[in-house]
């Protein structure tokens, strides 16, 4: 008699993990899609500054022979609360591109650029689910001359 209440015991315990697995790779599955529609929604919002616990820096530059955009991420004070950063670059022709940017202090995502002046942008989301832009900068060298050398 003991045996088989041990035995549906452990059957019950096995359906229950069984069922508790599945319903977390659901909702992470479900967690990881909103962070990412989260961080594209906050690329059309403007500039803003997390709170100072969660304070995080980004830098871009350009190389002006190459034209190669370089986005670093920088660290601060709350770069262990990060849960995934964007890099996205809007070039002056209209093409958009997108990487994700590890956050660690010194990683860097490079997009190839155009002689004109493109934008860089980063995005960050915290663990407690909020998304900040953090950077917003044009890069390149003002070329006034530029529309005329293209004709």
């Amino acid at each position: 008699m003991t045996y088989r209440a041990f035995t549906l015991v452990v059957i019950c315990f096995i359906g229950f993990v069984m069922i508790t697995g599945c319903i977390s790779q659901n909702d992470a599955s479900t967690s990881l899609e909103s962070v990412s529609e989260m961080q594209n929604r906050a690329f059309d919002f403007p500039l803003s500054s997390p709170p100072p616990e969660l304070m995080v820096a980004a830098s871009v530059d350009k190389d002006p022979i190459y034209n190669t955009i370089n986005v670093r991420f920088d660290g601060g004070r709350g770069q262990n609360l990060v849960n995934s950063a964007m890099a996205r670059v809007t070039l002056s022709d209209g093409r958009i591109k997108q990487q994700e940017l590890l956050p660690r202090i010194g990683n860097t995502v490079s997009f190839e650029g155009t002689i004109g002046m493109d934008t860089a942008e980063v995005v960050v989301s915290f663990m407690n689910g909020e998304s900040y832009k953090i950077l917003s900068e044009k890069v390149g060298v003002p070329r006034p001359n530029l529309e005329r050398e293209r004709l």
